[in-house]
């Protein structure tokens, strides 16, 4: 617990400022402010087809990967900077972001993907209902 007065211009973000400020503003910060704007994601159907818009700024083509495995597709993209250079104390940048879609039962060869400024486009079929599936009415 810190008790002595906290510099709003050089806070950390889990900081609780105990002399000032909004103190429940502070607790639920770190609840909900991971992955804010991360990886958000447009559904839309177009002609029998699905497409999904994902942001994913500041990602180049080769650090994103995606997998279709039992019906779920699972976008991951992982960045490090690599500039080799010397006189840094700590470096931060770095990220990653991981999300899984189901999307039916889709052929892997069906899945269609570009990016393009920063936005990851994915086309796929859309799964029809398998024949003879029975519709359940809830009493």
């Amino acid at each position: 617990m810190k008790f002595y007065p906290a510099n709003h211009n050089n806070r950390n973000r889990y900081d609780v400022d105990f002399f000032g400020g909004d103190p429940f503003e502070d607790f639920f910060r770190p609840f909900f402010d991971e992955g804010r704007g991360m990886m958000r994601t447009d559904v839309r159907e177009i002609d029998g087809k699905v497409r999904m818009d994902v942001d994913m700024p500041g990602f180049a083509k080769e650090d994103i990967d995606l997998s279709l495995r039992d019906g779920y597709l699972t976008v991951s993209a992982h960045h490090t900077d690599k500039e080799e250079s010397e006189g840094y104390v700590r470096r931060e940048r770095s990220s990653s972001c991981t999300r899984t879609y189901y999307v039916g039962n889709v052929d892997e060869s069906a899945v269609t993907a570009t990016y393009e400024n920063g936005t990851l486009k994915l086309v796929y079929p859309k799964e029809s209902a398998p024949e003879g599936a029975k519709k359940i009415q809830i009493k």
